[in-house]
């Protein structure tokens, strides 16, 4: 379904605005011929207030200190694996819940490893900084 379907029942608003040819929703602008679930998408990706690319910084960190505690350097490339999980996450293609898990397995991962890591990181602080940003 696109847009010109359903043209005269879109709101109008002090964020949502239409001519003749337009509808701009928060300064994003959308022809009649733009699919809804393209304008939902943009919207959504345009409104998530979580800051993806960091949240995957974040992790790599864990990543490297990880492989630095496990062999004693940093490894590039990354595992393909790591690497495409880095990417998925760097696009939003995750769920913040999704994210903590995999923070929290890589946190895990570092303690069995190293157990003084106890007492200069912890995860659920580490968490809060992340979402304070957001």
């Amino acid at each position: 379904m696109i847009l010109e379907q359903i043209w005269d029942k879109l709101p109008e608003d002090e964020f949502c605005k239409k001519n003749d040819i337009y509808y701009i929703v928060s300064g994003m602008v959308f022809d009649k011929n733009t699919k809804i679930s393209d304008m939902e998408e943009k919207i959504k990706k345009r409104l998530t207030p979580i800051d993806w690319k960091a949240a995957s910084h974040g992790l790599r960190s864990f990543i490297n200190y990880l492989k630095l505690i496990e062999i004693g350097e940093y490894k590039y490339p990354f595992v393909y694996t790591e690497e495409l999980l880095l990417r998925k996450i760097k696009s939003g293609n995750v769920s913040w819940n999704d994210y903590e898990e995999i923070f929290d397995d890589y946190y895990r991962k570092i303690e069995e490893k190293y157990t003084g890591v106890k007492s200069y990181f912890d995860p659920k602080k580490s968490i809060s900084i992340i979402k304070s940003f957001y």
